[in-house]
């Protein structure tokens, strides 16, 4: 459940990456497809389960408000955008129900290459999240030695959601190599919008899906 957290901050534009659209490269523009503007925000909810070491199945809901809060000049001599993801998950069993809140912070800068995720605005080590233009089957890893690897599964995929009906929407599909902390994360992101659905499984323990209810794009 803690790469849960992690990643969904993350993603936040987890993450802007995935494009639509027909062109089997892809969009040549990063800000189409994670639109970076201070005011911009994303309102999403989820509903799936977690299964418990010993055994018990945990039914998962919340919801996550996702809002670009400002524009900051980084250490490094560059601007990055400061990305905050409030989440709340709720943990229902047939016994017992807890709450969790929490506020995590990215700091994301566009390039015409690249989307790249700093934790700070002084380090400067980040992750790639994302590389442009968008290539069907194109797949790199996060950071140097990570065994978080990112690949470019669709470019025409649909979503439909609280916030609408989304068609050629690109996939990311984020997996995590490492067969201990294995998972699999898909975000499907729309041209102009941003993330409209994600889809989180381990394939054994864990599955939720995230859909986009509302949202704000200047």
């Amino acid at each position: 459940m803690s790469r849960l957290y992690v990643s969904a901050a993350i993603l936040a534009l987890s993450i802007g990456l995935a494009a639509c659209g027909s062109d089997p490269a892809g969009p040549t523009e990063p800000a189409d497809w994670m639109p970076l503007t201070v005011g911009n925000w994303w309102y999403s909810t989820m509903e799936g389960y977690w299964i418990t070491m010993y055994g018990d199945t945990v039914d998962w809901s919340g919801s996550f408000a996702r809002h670009v809060t400002a524009l900051l000049e980084h250490q490094g001599g560059f601007q990055v955008y400061e990305f905050r993801t409030i989440m709340n998950l709720v943990n229902t069993t047939p016994d017992t129900t807890w709450e969790t809140w929490d506020t995590l912070f990215v700091y994301l800068r566009e390039t015409d290459d690249e989307m790249q995720r700093y934790a700070d605005t002084v380090s400067t080590d980040y992750e790639l999240i994302a590389r442009f233009p968008l290539t069907l089957g194109d797949t790199w890893y996060e950071s140097p030695g990570s065994t978080v690897m990112y690949e470019v599964t669709s470019l025409d995929a649909s979503a439909s959601v609280p916030a609408g009906n989304f068609g050629d929407c690109a996939i990311i599909r984020e997996t995590e190599t490492d067969p201990v902390k294995n998972y699999d994360w898909d975000t499907y992101l729309y041209r102009g919008v941003g993330i409209v659905y994600e889809v989180l499984s381990d394939g054994e323990s864990q599955y939720a899906e995230i859909s986009l209810e509302n949202y704000q794009v200047l």
